[in-house]
């Protein structure tokens, strides 16, 4: 008999949620639980455009077999009645499940973005172009009014407010799992002071990988950006900076459509395990400058873990806020004082640059040690 479940909407895999939920896989005991099957869209999407006959009858079946296995999915979840579940990414479970499954059940919704009040999921405005709260105390219509697209599910203005007026009715029989104090602060700004909430922060897979041995072909950047190309992560504005420190060698891991690139900036499609770390840790400081109100990111306790000088953003809600002062570079948004801040600090001897990684990564792992205490607690 399982004590619990976990219901994702996120499939095991090679980076965000899907990291989490391979640690929580690795982790669980007495745990059932169901997931989606992973996507192959995608491939079938490449098998076409390849004009290959056996690649795209190989992606036909895949696709065929991905529509099964998630009418399996969705199938067991309709059934699921009087147990103790833990929820991870609802929008992608889809919201009239996710109802029904609250409705029947002892429902714990572990938070891993903001959607609870952001219909795009990262709270980063493109007008204001800054992390943007106008949708929290259930004033969700202002994502019509600055016109924001439904992030990672487009579904529709009517549906996500049906789900949050929904959560809001229900929201004193959940208990919510938070990463962090300001990811608590919003949910209780959102749906009140006196809702259930355990923060027990984030763990993934791929934090515990041993360190891999540097190879001699990787170059060596100044400054590496870590993250994805969407304008919530800061990418743009480490651009920007970019283009006001020639004198400093950049780094971003994915490619662009951007022109007039500066001889000082490389673009080059990469992951964690495909370069990215040993990128990182061969450069001087790495950037995970997200703008919205993140919650605790893979990439900052990676990164931190290695004993690499951070910059973050000084994000109000956001984990980086919560961070000691003396363990990461914290940015303002204001271009010229973080040209200053930056070329300062790259401008200190070697050794002094070094005591900024040893207090992040002294932070870090005092932070990582209280976490795994909390998901032994709770998903053991």
């Amino acid at each position: 008999m399982y004590k619990k479940y976990i219901v994702s909407g996120v499939s095991p895999g090679p980076a965000g949620v899907g990291r989490v939920v391979e640690y929580l896989k690795e982790h669980s005991l007495n745990t059932l639980f169901l997931l989606p099957p992973s996507g192959r869209i995608v491939l079938l999407k490449k098998a076409i455009k390849s004009f290959q006959i056996s690649l795209i009858i190989k992606g036909l079946l895949e696709f065929y077999s991905y529509i099964i296995k998630n009418y399996i999915f969705k199938w067991k979840l309709k059934y699921i009645k009087n147990k103790n579940i833990i929820i991870l990414h609802p929008q992608t479970i889809g919201f009239k499940t996710v109802m029904r499954l609250i409705d029947r059940n002892n429902v714990t919704i572990y938070i891993m973005d903001n959607s609870f009040f952001c219909i795009k999921s990262y709270n980063y405005n493109e007008i204001l172009k800054s992390s943007c709260v106008l949708c929290l105390n259930m004033e969700y219509r202002n994502s019509e009014k600055y016109n924001c697209t439904p992030y990672p599910i487009n579904y529709s203005y009517s549906e996500y407010y049906d789900f949050l007026d929904f959560l809001k009715d229900k929201s004193h029989k959940l208990r919510f799992l938070t990463q962090s104090k300001g990811q608590t602060e919003l949910l209780k700004k959102q749906f009140g002071e006196l809702i259930q909430t355990q923060e027990i922060g984030l763990l993934t897979s791929d934090l515990f990988q041993d360190d891999v041995i540097l190879k001699n072909e990787f170059e060596n950047f100044d400054i590496v950006f870590h993250g994805d190309a969407s304008l919530a992560k800061g990418g743009l504005y480490v651009f920007e900076l970019a283009k006001h420190l020639s004198q400093y060698t950049f780094l971003f891991p994915f490619l662009t459509e951007i022109h007039d690139i500066p001889e000082n900036v490389t673009f080059k499609k990469m992951n964690w395990n495909t370069g990215l770390k040993e990128y990182i840790i061969n450069s001087k400081l790495t950037f995970c400058p997200s703008i919205w109100a993140a919650p605790i990111e893979g990439s900052v306790l990676k990164t931190l873990k290695l004993s690499i000088p951070l910059a973050v953003f000084n994000t109000e809600f956001a984990f980086s806020n919560e961070i000691d002062d003396d363990a990461v570079i914290k940015l303002s948004g204001d271009l010229r004082k973080d040209i200053s801040i930056i070329d300062d600090f790259l401008k200190l001897k070697k050794e002094d640059r070094l005591i900024k990684g040893a207090k992040g990564k002294e932070y870090i792992l005092n932070k990582i040690n209280k976490m795994t205490e909390n998901f032994n607690h709770t998903f053991r």
